[in-house]
């Protein structure tokens, strides 16, 4: 894939300090055609952020925009 043009998604915990801030500016800013917020209720940051509801969301995404196996 060419710069610029990589799938992206951008998550945080709507309590996690100023990464929902943050995650919010890169989200906006990414020049890339396909990208994607979410914020997840709680406080938790990293993979922690998997059990409030974020591993759906990142399977799906990943499902829709990884390149296939092989």
């Amino acid at each position: 894939m060419l710069a610029g043009t990589v799938p992206t998604l951008f998550a945080a915990g709507e309590d996690d300090g100023r990464f929902p801030a943050t995650a919010r500016q890169l989200h906006d800013t990414a020049v890339t055609p396909v990208k994607q917020l979410e914020l997840y209720p709680g406080g938790n940051h990293g993979a922690a952020l998997l059990a409030d509801g974020a591993l759906p969301d990142v399977r799906a995404f990943l499902a829709a925009h990884a390149p296939a196996r092989g």
